[in-house]
């Protein structure tokens, strides 16, 4: 007869069948009901320890407060999945914590053992905790909050980030595509679609290159740049051809470090030195530049530059540069344009006019 599995919960060592569920089905809510909080007179005096003397716990004691595996195991469980002792990792979190990766958060502290893969809402008792009194609750809390150390704060706050990062990421998405099924179309976007160019596509330069983030901020927001038009293309329900146009988008990208910091006219004369040598379909009217790589923004923030503009110019009547069929720009639609216009990237092919 095999050995009954076990698992450890609020500072005990019980088996499966005494909790009613299966290895599959361990978590705070296994069957659709909540797995009461153990306590008794034993583990009751260890909180009160805990939270009065933390400094006399064990680390076996330690364990036991926070609900997790002995110490012994969970040094092997380091060495398994990290590759590294447990003290090192802690030690890691003490003096890397910008280093930790998620799973190493996790492990400091929730355990070693923890998966949220596999144990769900195990690590996650408070619902548990509301079956007891309130002054064992608050004891149970205070207890836990008070051998704490600072490893595990660290791994918290850096914990936090990424939480932060993953909600912003996921409102983005959203964000992007409310826009794309809320929009239309761009007009250059529908002329692109009639004229069947073998490919479309705009230039997209660089000029922040000093921070030595700027690298991997570039190959991120040419990710998120492709991810965008994707996203939005491929939201146009019932308005074909949307596969077929994703398929023929290319993008010029630049990357040069002597653009650091380049003026608007600096850009303008590298666009018109390139301009005659783009495949056809890459817009030649207009360019666009990235040049904050590093905001700390919800949107993704782009600038649209008119290659051709001239501030000494007198304002009048241009012809549309895109489509003659078009009605020409007025006096009135140039009237504090100059020259360039920054604008949320999703809208370059949601219903907005680039007056390049």
């Amino acid at each position: 007869m095999s050995e009954p599995e076990f698992v450890y919960l609020d500072g005990f060592k019980v088996t499966l069948q005494e909790l009613g569920v299966t290895r599959e089905t361990l978590n705070n809510h296994a069957g659709g009901r909540i797995i009461p909080f153990m306590l008794d007179t034993e583990m009751r005096a260890l909180y009160q320890r805990a939270k009065d003397d933390p400094d006399s716990l064990s680390p076996a004691e330690k364990n036991r407060v926070f609900g997790r595996i002995p110490p012994e195991d969970e040094e092997r469980l380091c060495l398994e999945r990290l590759g590294c002792t447990k003290d090192e990792l802690y030690e890691k979190a003490l003096t890397q914590s910008e280093n930790l990766s998620m799973l190493e958060c996790d492990m400091v502290i929730r355990g070693c053992d923890y998966d949220w893969k596999k144990i769900a809402n195990k690590a996650t008792d408070l619902e548990r905790l509301m079956t007891l009194s309130q002054e064992d609750r608050l004891l149970i809390l205070k207890g836990r909050e008070a051998i704490k150390g600072p490893a595990i704060l660290q791994a918290a706050s850096k914990r936090k980030k990424y939480t932060s990062v993953r909600a912003n990421e996921a409102r983005q998405k959203q964000e992007q595509l409310k826009i794309a099924r809320q929009g239309q179309r761009a007009d250059w976007v529908q002329d692109m679609v009639n004229r069947d160019l073998p490919r479309w596509g705009f230039v997209v330069m660089r000029t922040e290159y000093s921070d030595p983030r700027s690298d991997e901020a570039w190959e991120k927001f040419r990710e998120r740049y492709d991810n965008i038009g994707e996203q939005i293309m491929d939201s146009w329900s019932g308005r074909p051809p949307k596969v077929e146009l994703w398929k023929t988008l290319e993008t010029v990208f630049v990357s040069d470090p002597t653009l650091e910091g380049a003026s608007a006219d600096a850009l303008r004369e590298r666009f018109k030195n390139m301009r005659e040598d783009l495949p056809e379909g890459i817009r030649r009217d207009c360019f666009l530049v990235q040049d904050n790589l590093l905001a700390e923004t919800e949107r993704l923030m782009i600038r649209a530059v008119n290659p051709d503009y001239d501030a000494e110019a007198p304002l009048g009547t241009e012809e549309h540069s895109y489509d003659s069929n078009k009605h020409s720009i007025t006096v009135q639609d140039l009237e504090g344009f100059c020259g360039e216009i920054q604008f949320p990237c999703p809208r370059l092919l949601t219903g907005f006019t680039i007056p390049c």
